[in-house]
């Protein structure tokens, strides 16, 4: 025996359990994510924290530059035999609106399996997991820094889409953030795959 004593944890650190954050933003990352949250909170000694991410706005897509003067309006002319290829600036306003409409679909979507998700927990699952809705951005980085902290505490992003530097190629966009605002506790990024994930 050398005399030398190593740290324990205290009973107080053992009777807190762990409590995980979550932003749910939306896509298949994100429904995975949330039922890998809603796993791990099965177990009596965890809970947890959902936080639905409110768009406020919707996504900007800009439409193409007017045509120049004495161009005319069509972009691409007909070949022979291929058919008219419609190519002016207002197909291109038209798919532009088309791609609008369909991410505020798939938001709708993310909003109903979250709810659905939400609405159908055990009792004893629903004392322990609380849904809040909030804000994007540096508020949801805030509000991380106040969920966690603590030994085995989680932070849970979905893997979404990549974001600036190295780390955002790699983990995402939120993850990143979460980085770099020294989020405390443990991160982990969860990445769908497989098919029939999209909605």
């Amino acid at each position: 025996h050398l005399g030398h004593s190593f740290p324990t944890r205290r009973s107080s650190d053992l009777d807190k359990g762990h409590h995980i954050f979550f932003p749910f933003v939306g896509g298949a990352d994100d429904r995975v994510a949330l039922r890998f949250v809603l796993q791990l909170a099965k177990n009596r000694q965890v809970t947890a924290t959902v936080l639905q991410v409110i768009h406020t706005t919707a996504p900007e897509v800009k439409p193409p530059p007017a045509a120049m003067p004495g161009l005319g309006v069509e972009i691409f002319a007909p070949r022979l035999g291929m058919g008219s290829r419609r190519g002016s600036r207002a197909s291109a306003v038209a798919a532009a609106e088309d791609a609008v409409r369909g991410v505020a679909e798939r938001r709708e979507a993310d909003a109903a399996f979250l709810c659905a998700l939400r609405d159908s927990l055990p009792a004893g699952l629903g004392e322990r997991v609380v849904f809040l809705e909030g804000e994007g951005g540096q508020a949801v980085v805030d509000m991380a820094n106040a969920e966690v902290g603590g030994v085995g505490d989680l932070v849970v992003v979905g893997r979404g889409i990549g974001g600036d530097g190295e780390v955002g190629r790699v983990l995402g966009g939120l993850a990143a953030e979460m980085v770099e605002g020294n989020v405390g506790g443990s991160l982990v990024v969860v990445k769908a795959g497989g098919r029939g994930l999209e909605m």
